[in-house]
């Protein structure tokens, strides 16, 4: 386990990054020390400055997360450079994921 990264444990936040998003995901599964399941949560946004139709118009937002249990699932594995990736993907390729946080942030100018 990389000392940048907590142990996994089902329940957790895990964020998948995006250069302009992030979206938020839980836990569903571990699998092994280096292998989980996570799982894409309903996040809906809270901020107060919103447009009507619920997207946020400022840098900062803020989100109530609910557990999906139909929400897309993704396994990952800790790799040698000590992040979590995608697994069937190589490492720097694609999404980046942090686990032991639950953040989402949408860029809609961009």
């Amino acid at each position: 386990m990389s000392e940048r990264e907590p142990k996994p444990a089902v329940g957790m936040g895990a964020t998948e990054h995006y250069p302009q998003d992030r979206y938020a995901h839980t836990i569903i599964e571990v699998c092994g020390p280096k292998r989980i399941v996570a799982q894409r949560d309903i996040a809906i946004c809270t901020d107060p400055q919103a447009k009507s139709w619920g997207e946020s118009v400022t840098r900062r937002q803020h989100y109530n997360f609910t557990r999906n249990p139909g929400g897309t699932k993704t396994e990952l594995s800790l790799r040698h450079d000590g992040r979590w990736w995608p697994v069937g993907t190589r490492s720097g390729a694609g999404a980046r994921w942090v686990i032991g946080r639950r953040d989402q942030y949408r860029d809609w100018g961009g």
